[in-house]
């Protein structure tokens, strides 16, 4: 946890926010773009959650296809949500117990 220090201050990408109108048309479009305005010296929230989950090796974010600055939100959400699903313990059965 002591790596999520380090991004304390870091400014928030509001010229990425505006790119991000491009990869949103391009989801409507069934495509995946990029953010042409994406900054490397700046994060979007979920830019941030995400490099933190990675820096705190979360199951899943060590393959080369989780990539902080190019996940979108909607990305970051259904990660976890997936993620969710695959790690939610099996509910155990009830049984019926005699008098």
């Amino acid at each position: 946890m002591l790596k999520a220090g380090r991004y304390l201050g870091s400014h928030y990408d509001f010229f990425g926010l505006f790119g991000m109108s491009f990869v949103s048309l391009g989801r409507v479009l069934r495509r995946k773009w990029k953010n042409p305005c994406n900054s490397t010296k700046a994060m979007f929230c979920s830019e941030l959650v995400a490099t933190v989950l990675k820096d705190s090796r979360y199951p899943k974010t060590e393959t080369g296809d989780f990539v902080p600055s190019k996940l979108s939100p909607q990305d970051l959400l259904e990660f976890m949500e997936t993620s969710a699903k695959e790690n939610t313990p099996a509910r155990p059965t009830s049984t019926a117990v005699a008098d």
